[in-house]
Parts: structure tokens; sequence; C-alpha cells
């Protein structure tokens, strides 16, 4: 193997540990940003016959609620291909977009299993559903900003004051313009 081959090796290898650290950091950032804003108290999952819904368990000022899109496994954050013009953009990273995957839900027999008992997560981020009327929406998707890596996560904001027991629904996709939807290159 020439310098040349050893050299190109080597800048593929360190262009996808980079890549790795960039997952990590934006994983770590969620899971900082959801510790800080939201406390389990802060809402309520109801399940009523085959839905599923969340609901303010207090009153919030606009803007005060804050709900991320944690997951369960760096793996669920993907880099989101440049010719891909349909992926939500929920993370970037020095400029390149990610997409991050819903963790895996809980089936009723995880409950049985202490190791998948543990290994499961109900994120509320995820239980937020789109409204069916857009007066309806009370919450939208929001950029929070870090200093470091020039990183920045989408989440969940309320965009209307809340009442306890409101149920928390966002714009439904195919009606979002709020910028977090991959842009077409020409």
């Amino acid at each position: 193997m020439d310098d040349t081959e050893l050299k190109g090796i080597y800048e593929r290898k360190a262009v996808a540990v980079q890549s790795q650290l960039q997952v990590a950091w934006i994983f770590s950032m969620i899971e900082e940003l959801c510790e800080k804003s939201t406390a389990s108290e802060d809402f309520r999952f109801q399940l009523t016959g085959f839905s599923q819904q969340i609901v303010a368990a207090k009153k919030f000022k606009v803007g005060e609620l804050k709900l991320f899109p944690l997951t369960d496994s760096l793996s669920k954050i993907s880099k989101i291909a440049s010719t891909d013009n349909t992926s939500i953009v929920l993370a970037t990273c020095k400029g390149v977009q990610y997409s991050i995957s819903q963790p895996a839900g809980f089936k009723p027999d995880d409950l049985k299993d202490d190791k998948k008992k543990d290994s499961r997560a109900v994120i509320p981020f995820w239980w937020v559903k789109p409204a069916t009327a857009d007066q309806d929406v009370n919450m939208h998707l929001s950029e929070v900003k870090a200093s470091f890596w020039a990183a920045s996560v989408w989440c969940l904001t309320n965009s209307e004051a809340l009442k306890p027991n409101d149920v928390l629904l966002m714009k439904p996709a195919s009606s979002s313009s709020s910028g977090n939807k991959r842009a077409k290159k020409s």
C-alpha cells in the first residue's frame, strides 16, 4: 500500500469517526435538555380504547413546555442523505442534518420481563399527535441551539397557553411549513 492509499483510508475513517461523535453529541444533548426542561408531573399519558394521547397536567404559559425527541439508541439517529427530500430534520450538527427515530415501544409482555421493562421508555415527544383542525394545534416545532459543534435540536413547544387536561396536538406534517422538512436542492 502506498502513501496515497493509506491517506485515503485514514480520511474515510476520520469522517466515519467524526460522524459517530456528532451522533453521540446529539444524543447527549437531547438527554440533557430533557432532564432540564420537563418533569414527569408536567404531563399525563392517556390510553382510551385504541387511542393514546398526552395531556398537560398543569397550566403552562406559551413556550413553557418543551418536549424533545429522545430515543433509546444511538443507532436511531441517522444522517439524512443529500438526495432525501422527505425526511424530517430533528437535529443538525456542523451543518449535517439528522433524523431521529422513535424508541421501541412497550408491549404488554414487556412488563413481565425485567430486561425489557428497563430498556423501554415512554417519551412524551412521540405521543403528541397531529390535530385534525388547525385551530386545535397547541404544539409546534421549534429549534434549540447549542454553542458547541454548531448543533441544534428541534423540539415541540406549546404555542398556546395550556390548562390541565388539554390534549397536546401538533400541526400535521403535510401542512407543516416550519422549516424542519428538508428543503429540495435545485
